[in-house]
């Protein structure tokens, strides 16, 4: 068979392009775009003088960006030649003749005017000669025709489904499923996405500074009718359960509100950096200058009390260190009310649907609850999970959580796990079964250990937990637990004398060493195809790490998931899979 007898699946509608950029459009129905167009009129209406703007944009930076990332991660697994199987099917194609293939492409969202603006994609594609471009589509299921309405109107007309409208702009061909929506004056869609174009070959962006306020309004009043209406007590429900559902559906509401009334951007966007072999996801959100939800996004950077301990190399690891607002520290202390009366009504067996003078209250659980309490009230979230350990041997979670007057919180635990003894709890509770510097640990041995974890960490692992006057330590793990607690908690000591650079601090970090899991599972009876293309792509060392900061901009925040090459190369295999797969069929 020759090669070009296996490209049918790129003669589908311009491929990648094309049907990335008319998804968007797809998703709206027509009823929801078309505006009340009365009367049939072939008379040219006039045009609004104001310059629409679009709410949201998918962009695509280019076709031939596109194609470059492709050829980059083929030969970073050594299949080249797919790039010559992929230019055979353009070549079928006639290479996407017509199309400006250097210049971005995508969909942009607008809202249509009227009392009640609903919204109105638009597809925009880069067009350098739309004679050429029609003679591309004309083996395709889409023709492309001239509109009898006027010399910039065509027509888009699939072989199954509904026509789609086309009117020139420049250098642009700007698609529609009502030729009304193509009447307004729009902003040149190469210039307006110029920005997502330098900084990602693919993003997705909301502009909030083009949303009108009567909208802005209708959304926020029909977000609380429906929030409002999911927080009432169910029947039989009980307070805990109520109190904490309530709570999370009034910290999404806070977030939702600021979003639209004090927002004025969310991004999500991605990139391939060849010069590095790396790959990044960004998500950025920003709010106008100077208002509380652009304090709340940037927060307050706070050193870590755990610095010493946090090390990026180990299997897995997470640190958490920031600094509380006002309405963050009332969540909190929802959630330790709740789980102090949901204890307290735990531990003397009161039903659900008991009342909260009907439960007691236990001193153990007060004085756990006062050191949380302390904490919250200090503003400071700081914690940190780390999974050490051989692949080839066993793994061990380690971290610790600062608190605030942690004799209380330790005089609590021990309280609490001293009534467990004596429950039908799913481990063995032995108290103070070891101890470090001034540190009790109370060891937690599981009755039944899965199978998975005890490959994982040992037969014999237990849980560690104990706490210091500044913190709360844990670990999961066999013989190796208590050793690498230790070493942590030197490492804390040692840090102290050492105040972390500004540029170091990170509100929110995580690091995975891929390769280390993947030895992992190889371990395993039947490894699995993904387990098997893993240890293809990650066989090389310092090419294995995905990790994630999130930390604030100007008037903003930002989350930013950065892999190395292994990761592409776990792509560029994947899809080799696949396209191997269908020349085989």
């Amino acid at each position: 068979m020759q090669l070009t007898a296996r490209c049918t699946w790129l003669r589908r509608p311009l491929t990648v392009f094309v049907a990335m950029s008319l998804l968007l459009i797809s998703l709206f129905p027509v009823s929801l775009q078309a505006q009340e167009t009365g009367k049939s009129d072939t008379t040219k209406k006039e045009r609004p003088k104001e310059i629409a703007k679009p709410l949201v944009v998918l962009n695509i930076a280019s076709i031939n960006r596109l194609l470059d990332n492709a050829s980059f991660l083929f030969k970073q697994v050594e299949r080249p030649e797919i790039m010559d199987f992929i230019g055979a099917g353009l070549a079928n194609l006639r290479d996407f003749k017509g199309l400006d293939r250097d210049k971005s492409g995508g969909v942009m969202i607008f809202l249509a005017e009227g009392l009640l603006p609903q919204p109105v994609p638009v597809a925009y594609i880069p067009v350098s000669d739309i004679k050429e471009l029609t003679q591309t589509l004309a083996p395709t299921p889409l023709k492309l025709q001239p509109s009898p309405d006027a010399e910039d109107r065509y027509e888009l007309i699939p072989r199954n489904g509904q026509k789609l409208y086309v009117r020139l702009v420049k250098d642009y061909a700007l698609i529609s499923q009502t030729p009304e929506n193509l009447e307004r004056e729009y902003i040149n869609p190469g210039e307006f996405t110029d920005s997502l174009t330098s900084r990602y070959d693919i993003a997705l962006s909301a502009n909030l500074k083009t949303t009108p306020e009567a909208v802005k309004i209708l959304l926020l009043n029909v977000l609380r009718t429906s929030t409002q209406a999911g927080m009432q007590q169910r029947d039989m429900e009980a307070e805990g359960a109520y109190r904490l559902r309530k709570a999370q559906a009034e910290g999404n509401l806070h977030f939702f509100e600021s979003l639209l009334k004090e927002g004025e951007e969310f991004t999500l966007g991605m990139k391939l950096e060849k010069e590095t072999n790396k790959g990044l996801l960004d998500v950025i959100i920003r709010a106008k200058q100077d208002t509380g939800f652009a304090k709340e996004l940037m927060g307050e950077l706070k050193p870590s009390y755990f610095t010493g301990a946090i090390d990026s190399t180990v299997p897995l690891s997470l640190s958490i260190s920031g600094k509380l607002d006002k309405f963050q520290q009332k969540q909190y202390h929802e959630f330790i009310a709740i789980t102090e009366l949901e204890a307290n009504r735990g531990f003397a067996k009161l039903p659900a649907t008991a009342k909260r003078d009907e439960i007691p209250q236990l001193e153990g659980i007060k004085s756990l609850m006062q050191s949380l309490t302390a904490t919250v009230d200090e503003g400071h979230l700081d914690g940190f999970v780390q999974i050490h350990g051989d692949p080839e041997k066993n793994f061990t979670v380690l971290g610790g959580i600062r608190v605030l007057e942690g004799r209380k919180f330790g005089e609590g635990l021990q309280d609490i796990l001293g009534r467990l003894k004596n429950e039908t709890a799913p481990f063995e509770v032995e108290l103070s079964a070891t101890s470090y510097n001034d540190s009790v640990f109370h060891r937690l041995t599981p009755k039944k250990l899965g199978k998975e974890e005890e490959r994982i960490y040992g037969e014999r692992s237990a849980v560690y937990v104990g706490t210091d006057n500044n913190a709360l330590w844990f670990a999961f793990g066999a013989e190796d637990a208590m050793p690498k607690l230790r070493a942590a908690i030197d490492r804390v000591e040692a840090s102290k004398a050492h105040a972390p650079k500004v540029d170091d601090l990170k509100p929110i970090q995580f690091v995975m060493n891929m390769s280390q899991w993947v030895k992992l599972n190889s371990r395993r009876e039947k490894p699995g195809q993904f387990n098997q293309l893993a240890q293809q792509a990650f066989n090389q060392a310092g090419n294995d790490v995905l990790r994630v900061n999130a930390q604030p901009i100007e008037n903003g925040f930002r989350l930013r998931v950065q892999v190395e090459n292994g990761f592409l190369r776990l792509i560029g295999l994947g899809i080799a899979k696949q396209i191997d797969g269908r020349q085989e069929l």
